[in-house]
């Protein structure tokens, strides 16, 4: 069931990514990406612990081949040096 529904789980976790693209928001988009793919396919409101675990394997697949960004916040920029 999950397998089908894999295509659902990745253009769910790209469009809260879009929606939301900001770090530290991730148990808030797994949320999200759970409830509109129960709501897509309700047979998984059954298995949430597998659908969360799948949805945790796709985020990996999506941001090792760089479909999804990585939501690291950015380093600080370095001081300008002063003008001689």
């Amino acid at each position: 069931m999950i397998l089908q529904a894999a295509p659902k789980i990745a253009a769910a976790v790209q469009t809260v990514e879009a929606l939301v693209p900001v770090p530290g928001a991730g148990v808030a988009k797994l949320e999200a990406v759970v409830g509109l793919v129960e709501a897509e396919v309700t047979e998984l409101a059954s298995i949430k612990p597998q659908l969360e675990n799948a949805v945790g394997i796709i985020v990996k697949l999506l941001k090792a081949t760089h479909l999804l960004p990585d939501s690291a916040p950015a380093a600080p920029a370095a001081p300008a040096a002063p003008a001689a």
